[in-house]
């Protein structure tokens, strides 16, 4: 059989055709979503609430205000790890300036208060006798003490005294108004022989290295005798009391103390 679509001639064999009703698949609903459930607007009583309402200072004092995690606090010193790490920097930390042993001994001195350093008191009390001392030699030669009474002497060794090292026989020594003074020159030592003793061949004393160092030997320029020096007149510091090795020795008697 032959039919006519669309202006053509198609050939359909007629038993490709059925007169049965064309069979559609239904389509599967979806699942409705649930209903919400209903509020139950029915309520019965009072509601109530509370609400607590703080002050500026009170919240402080409730609630952590700093911020931890930005500015973490650091490690407190104790005074154990203080003065440790002190003795560790002890030869470190300069004797002066800002920070320093002086400004250390200075804050301390002043926290503690009326605070007195002996060993400061003992040295400002010799310079208050030595002071003394110098004024009573300045009074008694202005009186007229004989010049003879105030010479210093040895309580050995009298002044004109020759006195030879007992090791070195090369050494020798002239007393002077208590002091010693090395003799160089065979022309000085021949003539003060000759002129103390009345000989080339006197017998002088001998003495040990320890006892000459308990003499005290003659300050600057007059520590040598010499034949530059043999007509000038050796005159002891402060009428042969020599104060600054007295004080020099009493501060080191007081700082050792």
């Amino acid at each position: 059989m032959a039919r006519n679509i669309r202006n053509k001639n198609v050939n359909v064999d007629p038993k490709t055709f059925s007169k049965e009703p064309r069979k559609t698949v239904p389509r599967k609903k979806p699942n409705p979503e649930p209903l919400p459930k209903p509020i139950n607007t029915n309520l019965e009583g009072n509601v109530k609430f509370d609400k607590t309402i703080y002050s500026s200072r009170q919240f402080k004092g409730i609630v952590d205000t700093n911020f931890g995690e930005f500015a973490p606090s650091q490690d407190q010193i104790s005074i154990e790890v203080f003065f440790d790490l002190y003795k560790q920097l002890f030869y470190d930390i300069p004797k002066i300036g800002e920070s320093s042993h002086t400004t250390l001994v200075r804050e301390s001195s002043d926290y503690i208060g009326g605070y007195k350093d002996t060993q400061s008191s003992q040295v400002e009390s010799l310079l208050a006798q030595s002071a003394n001392l110098e004024t009573q030699l300045a009074t008694a030669g202005s009186e007229g003490i004989s010049t003879e009474a105030s010479i210093k002497e040895h309580p050995i060794f009298k002044n004109g005294t020759i006195i030879e090292h007992g090791v070195n026989s090369g050494e020798h020594y002239y007393m002077d108004k208590g002091y010693k003074r090395r003799i160089y020159g065979s022309a000085v030592f021949e003539t003060l022989k000759m002129t103390l003793y009345g000989t080339n061949t006197p017998d002088l004393p001998r003495v040990s290295q320890k006892m000459l160092d308990q003499i005290e030997n003659a300050p600057w320029p007059y520590g040598n005798l010499t034949e530059d020096n043999f007509g000038d007149e050796f005159i002891p510091p402060s009428n042969s009391v020599n104060l600054d090795d007295l004080l020099d020795d009493a501060i080191d008697e007081a700082t050792n103390e």
